[in-house]
């Protein structure tokens, strides 16, 4: 009987056991991707950013210069 019962646990056991494997394997994928699309998404908001930053600079050397008129 004892033999019997460890096979129905090893089926009724499969599901948590699929469970904890799954969630292990999508957690380590999701983190790689994860930080991979972190790294694209931070060159494109840090070029956005000094490329804002380069049109103001720009802007405040126009405003600074006496040849321009404002």
């Amino acid at each position: 009987m004892a033999g019997s019962q460890d096979i129905f646990d090893a089926i009724v056991m499969a599901d948590e056991r699929f469970h904890g494997e799954g969630y292990r394997e999508g957690y380590e994928e999701g983190s790689s991707l994860g930080v991979m699309e972190g790294r694209q998404h931070g060159k494109l908001h840090g070029a956005k950013i000094g490329s804002e930053q380069k049109d103001e600079g720009l802007r405040i050397i126009d405003w600074n210069d006496p040849e321009i008129p404002l």
